[in-house]
């Protein structure tokens, strides 16, 4: 089987910078890690960089096989609007298989706004919010304090609490001015905050468990958080409401179309009351991650999870793709 891992590393190898460039990148160390896995199951693994030369790329690769590869998307995009539905697109329009979302479902997910009416649209619960399009629209009635966010990023880039009209003013305009997007004013809720991984489609569509995030400084994280190993536990709540968390969870995976695996991001207030801050279409599958980390209070090593996702990934199109088929029969012989 032919597996080609997809991961941005070199940014600058395009035709021309538009706007602002990701800063959401996989380490070298986890995409070795990932090709290894596959390689010593017999896999034929191929590592390539998602900048201007992937068409090229991709190409070689096919003809050098003869077949159907099999793509193993873990890019987050280089620029632009939606940039997590980049690749996917290019994949769809060559025909190829591959890992993860489509098109439509990345750019849903990333967008905050629209995520945000669709859970108010399907009953999901979310903190109330507001949002600025450009510096025209300060000066609305704002109940404080709140969190501000760019509309379309991740890994927490630009997150920021604000406690009254004149911080808020201040970092709405400097994030219009750096991010390029529309500004989210999220209800800020004070409490404790959990991560549900979810894998699968259709009816295979399940959770693993709710884990938790330990703070030790700030009670949300941050940008600079992220960059560290946070410390991460199986989520001490009622099975009734986890239940319940889990149900609203695999209602929004579906609303908002994705496929294979994703990440919510919820929060819970002081008085026990629940939100849902996001859904992450491109969870982050490195080693010290949320979703490893769910894995593994599943029982999962993070070999197998690795395994789990390309069989996932595989199973989607195998009524579509006979090489693919025949390919993946004969990995698991």
């Amino acid at each position: 089987m032919q597996i080609l891992i997809i991961y941005n590393k070199d940014l600058d190898h395009i035709i021309s910078k538009f706007g602002r460039q990701n800063e959401e990148l996989y380490a070298g160390e986890t995409i070795d890690r990932i090709a290894g896995i596959f390689k010593e199951e017999g896999a034929d693994v191929r590592i390539i960089d998602g900048n201007m030369d992937v068409f090229e790329s991709i190409r070689d690769a096919a003809r050098k096989k003869n077949s159907i590869p099999f793509v193993f998307n873990l890019s987050y995009g280089i620029q632009g609007e939606s940039r997590y539905a980049h690749i996917p697109a290019i994949l769809e329009m060559l025909g190829l298989p591959y890992l993860g979302s489509g098109p439509l479902g990345h750019a849903l997910a990333l967008d905050k706004i629209i995520s945000k009416i669709l859970m108010n649209h399907h009953d999901i619960p979310t903190p109330g919010y507001t949002v600025f399009n450009d510096r025209e629209e300060l000066g609305q009635d704002i109940d404080f304090p709140v969190i501000l966010k760019p509309s379309m990023e991740a890994s927490s880039f630009g997150l920021k609490v604000v406690n009254n009209e004149k911080e808020l003013n201040k970092s709405v305009l400097d994030m219009l001015d750096k991010y390029q997007q529309p500004v989210l004013a999220e209800q800020y809720i004070e409490g404790r905050e959990f991560a549900l991984a979810l894998w699968g489609n259709g009816t295979g569509l399940e959770c693993l468990p709710l884990v938790e995030n330990k703070f030790e400084k700030e009670d949300f994280y941050t940008e600079e958080d992220k960059k560290q190993i946070p410390d991460i536990a199986k989520a001490d709540i009622s099975p009734t409401l986890q239940l319940e968390i889990q149900k609203k969870a695999l209602c929004l995976f579906r609303v908002l179309r994705l496929h294979d695996y994703a990440r919510a991001d919820i929060t819970m207030d002081k008085k026990g009351n629940v939100y849902f801050l996001e859904i992450n279409s491109m969870a982050g599958i490195q080693p010290t991650g949320f979703f490893a980390a769910a894995a593994r209070h599943g029982g999962y090593s993070y070999d197998e999870m690795i395994s789990k996702l390309l069989e996932l990934g595989v199973k989607k199109y195998i009524g579509n793709h006979q090489k693919l088929k025949l390919a993946y029969e004969s990995r698991n012989k």
